[in-house]
């Protein structure tokens, strides 16, 4: 916390046992620093990282906060189940999206209205925590067939696609 505060880093970050969420933001200078510091002190081997130019600073203070998920769901995304998940780069993705496959939106009702792929299928969630019950939707999708699906960071995919596979659904491929 130190290094970061001295480092004038603002924003939040969210540990827990399912993963890690970083939402900061420092000088440009600075970014490369900070990416190398935090995979050091957390022992990451594998980070994805999405950087951002901006022209003001939207965050007040730097906070840190331990929690059991990063998204609710009512569960842990354990690392185990997670390393089964197939994924999808974006080439394959373009393919597969004009194949006509079936897609799940898996972002909130405001993440959709902003804008989300052509056909996506929207489960009209508030939060995530809903999308268990919401996915109820579904019951005319073929669970047999493949299915993709695709969030903003990768939490929630990885959840939901826990989430589809415990409802029967058998061929789930997610966006990397």
């Amino acid at each position: 916390l130190y290094f970061l505060e001295k480092k004038q880093v603002k924003g939040t970050i969210l540990l827990a046992n399912e993963g890690l969420n970083v939402n900061i933001c420092c000088k440009k200078t600075l970014s490369d620093e900070i990416i190398k510091f935090i995979k050091s002190e957390i022992n990451l081997k594998d980070m994805h990282v999405n950087a951002e130019i901006i022209e003001f600073m939207p965050f007040k203070k730097l906070k840190i906060k331990i929690k059991n998920e990063i998204i609710k769901s009512g569960f842990t995304a354990d690392e185990n189940l997670i390393k089964k998940n197939t994924y999808v780069n974006p080439d394959e993705w373009d393919q597969l999206i004009n194949d006509k496959i079936t897609i799940i939106d898996t972002r909130n009702r405001f993440e959709f209205a902003l804008g989300t792929f052509r056909g996506a299928i929207d489960l009209d969630l508030l939060n995530f925590s809903d999308f268990e019950k919401n996915i109820i939707e579904l019951k005319n999708i073929n669970k047999n067939k493949k299915v993709a699906i695709f969030c903003t960071g990768g939490i929630r995919c990885e959840k939901a696609s826990l989430i589809l596979e415990k409802s029967g659904f058998k061929n789930i491929v997610q966006l990397k």
